[in-house]
């Protein structure tokens, strides 16, 4: 579902309750390994953009969705994908108690580092 509204505050704030854990988690990472991004909103999810390089991350329906990692990801490090549910462009991850923010944390470093930021 395409959300409507204009701040990542906004959006986390409107997704089921049961989503602010993961997705405010979700936002730290960025945050953290990608500060030279812009936060903002784009495609109805919260995205992080310098130029036409972009991470997101989404709440759907079924799932929460991370876009803009699984391709460098599947370049240097495949491995790290098996078990994972990849899309065309995001891992999506249905069951949000289980998500697993160590490798998550794994995932998004190694596209922090193939946009030039060593971490």
């Amino acid at each position: 579902m395409q959300s409507a509204a204009t701040t990542v505050d906004d959006y986390i704030s409107e997704s089921p309750a049961d989503r602010h854990e993961a997705l405010n988690k979700l936002r730290k990472l960025c945050v953290e390994y990608f500060p030279d991004y812009q936060e903002g909103m784009n495609w109805g999810m919260a995205v992080y953009t310098k130029g036409d390089r972009h991470v997101a991350f989404a709440s759907q329906k079924n799932f929460i969705a991370l876009y803009g990692v699984s391709s460098t990801v599947q370049e240097s490090d495949p491995e790290l994908l098996i078990g994972l549910n990849c899309g065309k462009g995001c891992i999506r991850f249905a069951n949000v108690k289980k998500m697993d923010f160590a490798l998550i944390e794994k995932l998004i470093k190694i596209r922090a580092k193939s946009q030039g930021k060593e971490c």
